[in-house]
């Protein structure tokens, strides 16, 4: 079975999933829906696929039995329901929803209907990640004690052609960065128990300034913090500080270092599925060569390391975990615990008082070496 898909949102990063996609074998985009029915039209002249009115995708009309929710943030939880209301499966790109009441409303909706609901980031299934818990799971730098996570850019008015949505409620650096961060962590080290946070607006006026951005020169009020200090507790012992910040340039600081009683593991970007980590041992010894990360066909060109991109991967893993009846790994429970930890995160930095986390998940289960080259054709 190939599990039939409609993309709702025909933005930036539609595109990316309807080009990737012909490289997976469990599901096939073959429809698309956005609020501009013109979008609608070029983008499926573009991709060769199904224009259609957002009702009629969410309805499931033309043998859709899936949408890709690809909308603003904003926007997640009205087409998610409605999708689900109609019976359904449902893969949302980050966050599964922009408050806790409308994440936990998806859960029990999906549940009753007997839909699967599942949530990028999927970058957790690439390589470096996946070896990276091989890691911490064989004890290769023994029980992992603390550690640090740093993301740290100018913010996203340089980058993107509209960019003011990124500064509102339900933006900022901790839901739009802090999902790659929080679902790494948690699925290296399973759930957070509590958080303590600060967090400040660095400028409270900025300026869209993207290369031929139609919006270049608007200026934009912030709404949301732009940078955040956390510390994250988790259920299993470690303690880890992130930094998540728009407001400097990027540093040297590494993405993720994790500090266990035998040894050291520094991991690449999470927002992205290559990259390049390193194991070292009580010494400071390299255990582990950067480069050696045999995983099949997930890997990546190993002279390109930093230009893998396997947008995709989860929902065919998403797709794949239908057809085999088990559950899949970038569950909706698992995005509802780091919607539930960001959540936490601002209420702290508002409040100046540590938050437990009521929500737990398990972690996903590893992908074994190997087993990769069934999501791909």
């Amino acid at each position: 079975m190939v599990l039939r898909v409609a993309i709702v949102g025909c933005g930036d990063i539609a595109h990316a999933y309807a080009r990737l996609s012909h490289h997976f074998r469990s599901f096939k985009i073959v429809a698309c829906a956005s609020r501009s029915a013109e979008r609608a039209e070029r983008f499926a002249a573009r991709h060769r696929i199904l224009a259609l009115s957002v009702e009629d995708a969410l309805a499931g009309r033309h043998g859709v039995q899936a949408v890709l929710n690809l909308t603003p943030p904003t926007s997640h939880y009205a087409v998610s329901m409605a999708a689900i209301e109609n019976g359904l499966h449902v893969y949302t790109e980050k966050p599964l929803a922009t408050s806790l009441e409308e994440g936990q409303k998806l859960l029990d909706h999906s549940r009753a209907r007997t839909v699967r609901l599942g949530s990028a980031p999927d970058t957790f299934l690439g390589a470096a990640l996946q070896r990276a818990r091989q890691a911490v799971d064989d004890g290769s730098i023994g029980e992992v004690v603390f550690g640090q996570a740093n993301f740290i850019s100018g913010g996203m008015e340089h980058r993107h052609p509209n960019p003011e949505f990124f500064f509102k409620p339900g933006g900022g650096p901790v839901f739009d960065i802090g999902p790659y961060y929080v679902t790494a962590l948690v699925s290296l080290l399973g759930p957070v128990t509590s958080v303590s946070a600060t967090g400040s607006i660095g400028r409270r006026v900025r300026t869209a300034s993207a290369p031929g951005s139609p919006h270049r020169g608007t200026t934009i009020e912030v709404e949301v913090p732009t940078t955040v200090q956390a510390l994250l507790r988790f259920r299993a012992g470690p303690q880890v500080c992130m930094s998540l910040s728009w407001d400097s340039r990027p540093t040297a600081l590494p993405h993720i270092d994790l500090h266990g009683t035998h040894g050291r593991l520094v991991l690449p970007d999470p927002d992205f599925f290559g990259g390049s980590l390193e194991i070292t041992d009580a010494n400071g010894t390299v255990v582990i060569p950067t480069e050696a990360l045999p995983l099949g066909k997930i890997n990546w060109p190993e002279q390109k390391p930093s230009l893998a991109n396997y947008r995709g991967i989860g929902l065919a893993e998403f797709a794949q975990a239908i057809k085999e009846s088990r559950q899949h790994r970038p569950s909706a429970e698992m995005a509802f615990h780091v919607l539930d930890v960001l959540t936490a995160i601002l209420t702290s930095a508002e409040t100046d008082k540590m938050c437990q986390i009521a929500s737990t998940c398990e972690r996903p289960a590893p992908v074994a070496n190997g087993t990769y080259d069934r999501f791909f054709i």
